[in-house]
């Protein structure tokens, strides 16, 4: 008699050894639910052997039981593993095992209180043999939902891994393919049974089927250890990746690789994936010395491929298991060299545009130092012959005073045009500024050098800002000096400084009832040496707005004006923070 249990023996041995070997295993990827199977497929064949060898129909129908707990048990966890090996687990694992268990819970309760109602097993006989006595009873309704239910899991999880089995290549389709094997063989032994295939002795068949379908799963699983630090959703992800992505294994065998790193060192796949790293990538041995056992760094390289030669950027990262296990690494490849060309490019332009603002600059001094002499003495002698007009013609005067006026023009342009270039120049230095201070100051020294106008102004109360106190003064000056010239004619002159918020950010304007301009070339406005008013109507050179317009830009805000002629004008503007 015991020579019939052998082979059963021997399953239950193997399977105990395997969900043992795996539970050591466990920080591999689908090995838990791996060891789950294996106790349930261990406790089924136990139960089978000790049907087998009871001679009772209460303790054949016993041991029965608990093999329909251990079917639930294994299939369960067949679907769970196949579904997780795949990477097609939902998102919420645990809640989708409660909703897979329910109805192995509610049969598990059918099955044990089954000798109250009867719906399980309707009837149930020994049949007597030899060596052993068979357990007989006709399949209810129930069995039968046990029985699709079971295979229903069983064929969804074989479903899957053949998808995967045909997507994937080299190793990765050979992995799969074993752990498929491995999984249909129960259900091979299952089919036996329900065809009636099986010894005269024997009910069921797959417990013999179980060690089988175990040692292909191992082999698949664990001889690999590839899927471990496979990125579950590569199929979508590292295929259309644009940088080369290499992954490394702890015994440094290339187990992954994308379309763009195969490109990189002209092989297939099938000549790397599997292969030390140091044979696949024998062209690049300087590369695998310097960076050989290295777990984390970015850095750059140079070099030729080929006959060109190319500048990459190399980030190695490691890869842990979810224990914070080192795994191996993951080494991607950036092809910078286009990158490298620009910033080249780039620098070059900047070095001569810097050339070019310091000769720029030299020529501004210049202009400035080489005009202002002859601008002082065509003044000069000007005022020297105005104060001298005895036997001069009226026309002769005017042509004087002409002359007088334009080289104060001139000199106030070349002064514009020095405090343009010098607003770029200047480094910002940021402090807190009172800007209704420093508004008050300033139209305070308009009213006193110029009292007798009367201008109605008011300024808004504690507005700070950060900013550079000097800069921001210059901008301050330029508008409210321009509100009280273009107010001029006005009976009734009004100048406003003021605060308001839209979508939660500050703007400052100042507006004035003055000689307005037309919306429309509000634009030119901030253009240098642009003027929208006749130099006879108002004076000035064009340059104070432009300087306005640069300040403000260097602070991170932005200025804009908004006119109607003869109803005034205002000048809004942000800054940064």
């Amino acid at each position: 008699m015991f020579s019939y249990l052998i082979p059963y023996l021997i399953s239950l041995m193997i399977s105990l050894g395997i969900a043992f070997y795996a539970w050591r295993q466990r920080e591999i990827e689908s090995a838990s639910a791996f060891v789950v199977l294996c106790l349930g497929e261990a406790l089924w064949t136990y139960g089978y052997i000790f049907e087998l060898t009871n001679d009772t129909l209460a303790g054949k129908v016993f041991w029965d039981n608990l093999q329909f707990v251990a079917m639930f048990i294994v299939t369960e966890s067949w679907f769970y593993f196949a579904l997780k090996f795949t990477g097609r687990l939902p998102a919420n694992p645990q809640k989708f095992l409660v909703g897979l268990s329910l109805f192995p819970l509610v049969s598990t309760l059918f099955i044990y209180t089954d000798q109250f109602h009867g719906w399980f097993r309707p009837t149930a006989f020994l049949i007597p043999g030899a060596p052993f006595s068979n357990l007989t009873y006709d399949f209810s309704l129930f069995i039968w939902l046990t029985f699709v239910y079971a295979y229903g899991l069983g064929l969804g999880g074989i479903g899957v891994l053949i998808v995967k089995s045909l997507r994937e290549k080299g190793l990765f389709r050979l992995q799969a393919i074993l752990i498929l094997c491995g999984l249909a063989a129960p259900m091979v032994g299952g089919g036996l049974t329900m065809a009636n295939i099986t010894l005269s002795y024997q009910r069921d068949t797959a417990p013999l089927t179980f060690a089988i379908g175990n040692l292909f799963i191992t082999w698949g699983l664990f001889r690999f250890q590839i899927f471990d630090i496979v990125p579950i959703a590569r199929d979508l992800l590292v295929e259309i990746m644009p940088t080369a992505m290499i992954v490394i294994d702890l015994k440094n065998r290339v187990v992954d690789i994308n379309p763009v790193a195969l490109k990189l060192i002209h092989k297939s796949y099938g000549e790397v994936i599997g292969q030390p790293a140091a044979k696949a990538f024998a062209q690049f041995s300087d590369l695998l010395a310097r960076f050989g056992d290295v777990r984390e760094i970015k850095t750059e390289v140079q070099g030729y491929l080929g006959d060109d030669f190319q500048s990459f950027e190399v980030e190695v990262t490691p890869i842990y298991h979810k224990n914070q296990a080192f795994a191996g690494r993951m080494i991607q490849v950036r092809n910078i060299s286009e990158r490298k060309q620009m910033e080249q490019t780039l620098h070059e332009r900047t070095r001569q545009l810097e050339i070019a603002n310091q000769e720029l600059e030299a020529f501004s001094y210049s202009v400035s130092h080489d005009l202002r002499a002859p601008l002082r003495a065509m003044e000069g002698f000007s005022t020297i012959l105005l104060a001298e007009t005895e036997g001069m013609t009226p026309d002769a005067q005017n042509y004087l005073r002409r002359i007088k006026s334009a080289s104060a023009q001139m000199k106030e342009l070349i002064d514009g045009m020095l405090a343009l270039s010098q607003v770029s120049r200047t480094q910002i230095q940021k402090t807190e500024v009172d800007l209704s201070k420093m508004a008050q100051e300033i139209l305070a020294d308009l009213q006193q050098a110029d009292p007798s106008r009367k201008v109605d102004w008011s300024v808004v109360g504690g507005v700070c800002v950060q900013g550079d106190a000097r800069l921001l003064r210059a901008v301050l000056e330029n508008l409210l000096r321009n509100g009280w010239k273009f107010t001029r004619y006005q009976q009734e002159a009004k100048i406003e400084f003021g605060l308001k918020q839209e979508n939660g950010q500050k703007i400052f304007f100042i507006r004035d009832n003055g000689a307005g301009f037309e919306q429309t070339y509000a634009e030119k406005l901030f253009v240098p040496f642009q003027r929208l008013h006749r130099a006879d109507e108002f004076e000035g050179t064009g340059v104070g707005l432009a300087t306005v317009q640069r300040i403000i830009h260097r602070h991170g805000g932005r200025v804009w004006a908004e006119g109607r002629v003869g109803q005034g004008a205002a000048f809004y503007f942000t800054l940064d923070g």
